[in-house]
This record gives C-alpha cells, sequence and structure tokens, in this order.
C-alpha cells in the first residue's frame, strides 16, 4: 500500500508504517482512548465500513486506490473493535481469547503469505468480478487460518522456536 506519495529513503520504512506510527502518536497526545470509540453510533460505522470495502474493491490498481485502503483499514480497526467487545457470548468470548494469542504471530506471517497466495490466484483464476469477489474476501480468511493453524503447531510442537519467532511475546 503506497500511503502517500512521499519516499522515506529507508528500506526498512514503509510509507503506510509511518503512518500508522504517526496515528498512534495522535492518540497518546490527545488523550484519546479506545472507549471512545464506543460513542460512535453503529449504523454510521456499518455503513461506513461497507462503503469502504467496496471503495477499496473497485478503486484496485488505480492511482488513488491507496486511500481507500487506507481508510479501510481504520474504519475496518473500528468496526471490529466496536463489535467485538460487545460480545456476551462466553462460547464466543472464549475462542477470542484463544485466538488472541497468536494475534502477533499472525501479524508476523500473514503479510508476505497473502501477496503470494493473491499473486498465484490472481494468475490461476479468470479474472471476473465473481472470482475478484471471492478472492477479495476468501484469501484473507484462508491467509488467517493457516497463519493461525501455523502459529499453534509452533506453540505446540516447537514451543521454544516459536517464542524466538514471536520475541517471546505468548502468553
Amino acid at each position: 500500500m503506497v500511503a502517500l506519495n512521499v519516499k522515506t529513503h529507508l528500506f526498512f520504512l514503509r510509507q503506510d508504517a509511518l503512518i500508522f506510527f504517526c496515528l498512534g502518536y495522535y492518540f497518546v497526545k490527545y488523550s484519546i482512548k479506545f472507549n471512545d470509540i464506543d460513542k460512535i453510533k453503529a449504523p454510521y460505522i456499518i455503513i461506513a465500513y461497507i462503503v469502504v470495502i467496496f471503495l477499496d474493491f473497485w478503486a484496485r490498481n488505480t492511482l488513488i486506490s491507496h486511500l481507500p485502503h487506507f481508510a479501510s483499514i481504520i474504519i475496518g480497526f473500528i468496526f471490529f473493535y466496536r463489535f467485538t467487545t460487545k460480545i456476551t457470548n462466553k462460547k464466543i468470548h472464549n475462542i477470542i481469547m484463544k485466538i488472541s494469542k497468536y494475534s502477533f504471530s499472525i501479524y508476523l506471517f500473514h503479510e508476505m503469505n497473502l501477496t503470494i497466495l493473491k499473486k498465484l490466484l490472481t494468475k490461476l483464476l479468470p479474472q471476473t468480478a465473481l472470482w475478484q469477489t471471492v478472492l477479495y474476501f476468501g484469501v484473507p480468511i484462508i491467509i488467517f487460518s493457516l497463519c493461525l493453524l501455523l502459529s499453534i503447531i509452533l506453540d505446540k510442537y516447537f514451543h521454544k522456536i516459536y517464542l524466538i519467532l514471536v520475541g517471546s511475546r505468548s502468553m
């Protein structure tokens, strides 16, 4: 993702990473708390997220693709935070808590695998609107599931290697 047409000239610093870092600074500087997200009315979040998902989907590979993609990440975070913190079903809550143990390893493993699978399937499958829609929603689910499975297997059977990979960030 290219958020802005700004070159950092640092091989390890992506532009979107710089923007997210600055957003984090903004949250700290102005004492914005995650509880403030609860003040946003649910219908507004739902409509905004649906709109930016479609804009992100239809603007892919265009000159402005970075804008709706960035918006979909930010609004998606707000959407999922707003609705997952309200889960009262104990069974679902426990599943989410078990999965959350692996959030950092999923974060570490997902990007390269997501890119590879998207490129591979784009070459193998016809580029119709139906297949693009399936890929848009299906590939992230597949990658999330595989990263979660890999994390669980590494943690269970190769725990020391897992701890090295995630920098000892294990619950």
